[in-house]
């Protein structure tokens, strides 16, 4: 038995607190460590146990076979010298002989150094993989501490996390020292040691910030149905309550919008439009689209497409800037969006009679007329886009008949608003 008493106790615990360990966690390492040294001192796979007892001492010992005559001492041990371990051996008994740190040599003891310290790292990714994998999810809070040109590192106290530059929300500049909150992702490798792998553009962190904020939300009254983010410019989120006496609008909004707020000003200025849901395609599209004004929604169910008419004076308010409201109310609610203003539908209604009707439906006008512009074009479509140059290239028709023919075609285009 070797006695380091409070030595090495003491030694463990300061390096469990340097380290965030576990004293039994670094005890084992250790035993682990002395094995394996000695295994290589014997020249042995197995049959060597080492602990570390209570008060420091370290208790080595290697297993061997009782035999008569040894031939391998790193595997027997002769009858006589077993006895003295156990005066009660036999041939064929296994014994235990204890070992001594004499044995190891200035090649093992380095070894012992690398070998602990390999393992402690191993400790180390243990406690950070399994400290932060059931945070998953969770957000959490930490110290910039380097930023680079695609990703920022942020110190979180007993690991490192990183956000990549698509994580980051583009607008927003970091710096040293500055506290920063993001959402857990994943915990990944890097250089065979484990990083926690953060971000502030995914919508589960927009929804964490809501059930942090909104206690309705954390108790499960008002559920979170969808989300859609350009992050750090617009969200839109739908919300639904169990209790019709909530509104869950109301509740997430708060009292002088001091609850959303708070969450706007977390995600520097994003903008956030709370939308109450519904399970009726038509209402939550229309409510999707907000603030613009919807005239009328046809839906085709099986494309899981919506056409949306609005007025003419609504629809850059219903399509926003770059297209943004209109792309994030159709990521909202899962239906593909395709936004018309009144005057573009009744145009190509127009467009449409008008290329199925022929020219002999011009009534209005003399058989002769029709009859030659019947010749000369299959459609009304075709006629009504030709210049007055091309009409009165037709032999027949005169410079006074083009008033006319454009009068009798929008008078028949009218009933394709009937």
């Amino acid at each position: 038995m070797i006695n380091f008493g409070e030595e090495i106790i003491d030694t463990i615990k300061e390096i469990s607190i340097d380290k965030d360990l576990e004293e039994e966690v670094l005890q084992r390492a250790i035993e682990e460590t002395l094995v394996s040294a000695f295994k290589k001192v014997h020249g042995r796979v197995d049959g060597v146990e080492v602990k570390i007892n209570e008060k420091g001492a370290i208790e080595a010992f290697i297993e061997l076979e009782v035999v008569e005559k040894v031939e391998e001492p790193d595997l027997e041990i002769s009858i006589t010298d077993a006895v003295e371990l156990n005066p009660a051996a036999v041939l064929g008994d296994k014994v235990h002989k204890p070992l001594s740190l004499k044995e190891l040599t200035k090649g093992n003891i380095l070894n012992i150094r690398t070998l602990l310290g390999q393992k402690i790292k191993e400790a180390e990714k243990e406690r950070v993989l399994s400290e932060f994998k059931v945070k998953i999810g969770e957000i959490v809070s930490g110290q910039v501490q380097q930023v680079g040109k695609n990703s920022i590192i942020v110190d979180l106290g007993k690991s490192e996390g990183m956000l990549s530059g698509k994580d980051q929300i583009s607008k927003e500049r970091w710096h040293q020292g500055q506290r920063i909150k993001a959402l857990i992702m994943d915990i990944q490798e890097k250089q065979k040691s484990p990083y926690v792998v953060l971000s502030r553009t995914s919508n589960d962190f927009l929804i964490k910030l809501f059930l942090n904020e909104v206690p309705e939300i954390y108790e499960g009254i008002i559920k979170i149905m969808s989300v859609a983010r350009d992050p750090g410019e617009r969200a839109k989120i739908s919300v639904s309550s169990k209790d019709e006496r909530i509104d869950p609008v109301g509740a997430c909004v708060g009292m002088k919008g001091s609850r959303v707020q708070s969450i706007v000003k977390e995600l520097s200025g994003e903008k956030i439009d709370i939308v109450l849901w519904s399970q009726e395609p038509e209402v939550f599209i229309s409510r999707a689209l907000a603030p613009a004004v919807i005239e009328k929604i046809k839906l085709d169910e099986q494309e899981k497409k919506a056409l949306v008419v609005v007025a003419d004076d609504q629809y850059l308010l219903a399509i926003g800037k770059n297209g943004q409201n209109a792309r994030l109310a159709s990521k909202l609610t899962g239906w593909k969006i395709d936004i018309s203003n009144i005057t573009s539908v009744k145009e190509n209604r127009r467009n449409d009679f008008l290329k199925k009707t022929t020219p002999d439906k011009l009534t209005v006008l003399s058989k002769k007329i029709t009859k030659i512009l019947a010749k000369n074009y299959e459609e009304l479509l075709a006629l009504n886009t030709a210049t007055d140059e091309e009409i009165l290239s037709l032999k027949g028709i005169k410079e006074e008949d083009i008033p006319e023919i454009r009068k009798a075609i929008d008078e028949i285009s009218e009933m394709s608003e009937m």
